[in-house]
C-alpha cells in the first residue's frame, strides 16, 4: 500500500512540475477500458461532424491510426486527412494549457471556413468531461477520441497541448509543441506553415 501511495504521489508531483504530461489514471493503474459518451452531451456540444478519411497521405504523415469521432460522423483515419490543409490539435479536458488555448482555436476555426479544416484529438480523457468542456467553451469543430493514448506510438507526445499543421497532401508541415496564446499567433502559424491567409 505504501508503494502504491508513493507512486501516486510521485506521478502527481511530476504532472504539477512538468505541465500537462501524458499521465492519466488509466496509465497509473495499468488499466484501459472503453468509455461511452452520453448522447445528451454529444447533442449539447454541437460539434461539427468528423471529416471523411480520403486517400493516403504523402510522407511524412500522421500515423495510420483510426479514431472514433467524439461527436457525430465517421471514425477518422489520421493518415488519410487529405484534400484540405488541416490543423490537428491534441488536447484533453484535464489539461489546463489546453483549456486556455481553446478560445483562439475555436474562433480561428470559425473564421477559416472551408480554407482550413480543424480537428481535435481528445487524448486519454473521459469523453463526457471532454464534451461538457467543449459545450461550455462554445467550441464546435470536430474532435476524435484517443482514449488509450494510441497516438503516442506514432507521434512523440511529451506533453499537451500539441498542434500539428498538416498540408492538403496529408504531410505534416510543422509541429507546435506549446500552447497557442492568441488568434493572431495561430493565424501566423497557419500562414507560415500551410500557406493560407485567414
Amino acid at each position: 500500500m505504501k508503494k502504491l501511495l508513493s507512486a501516486a504521489i510521485a506521478a502527481s508531483c511530476a504532472v504539477a512540475l512538468a505541465g500537462c504530461i501524458q499521465v492519466s489514471p488509466d496509465d497509473a493503474a495499468g488499466v484501459s477500458s472503453p468509455q461511452v459518451a452520453s448522447a445528451d452531451l454529444v447533442a449539447a456540444a454541437k460539434l461539427a461532424p468528423c471529416p471523411e478519411s480520403t486517400s493516403p497521405a504523402a510522407a511524412p504523415a500522421l500515423p495510420d491510426l483510426t479514431l472514433a469521432c467524439l461527436g457525430s460522423g465517421p471514425a477518422v483515419n489520421l493518415e488519410r486527412l487529405t484534400g484540405v490543409p488541416t490543423v490537428v490539435n491534441v488536447w484533453g479536458s484535464w489539461c489546463t494549457p489546453c483549456r486556455k488555448e481553446l478560445p483562439a482555436l475555436a474562433s480561428v476555426s470559425e473564421k477559416a471556413g472551408a480554407k482550413v479544416r480543424f480537428l481535435g484529438v481528445d487524448y486519454e480523457d473521459d469523453p463526457d468531461s471532454a464534451l461538457d468542456f467543449l459545450a461550455v467553451a462554445d467550441a464546435h469543430y470536430p474532435s476524435v477520441r484517443d482514449d488509450d493514448g494510441a497516438l503516442k506510438s506514432g507521434i512523440r507526445i511529451v506533453g499537451l497541448p500539441l498542434t500539428l499543421f498538416v498540408r492538403a497532401d496529408g504531410s505534416v508541415a510543422y509541429e507546435w509543441r506549446a500552447p497557442i496564446t492568441s488568434e493572431e499567433q495561430l493565424r501566423g502559424l497557419i500562414r507560415e506553415h500551410l500557406g493560407v491567409s485567414l
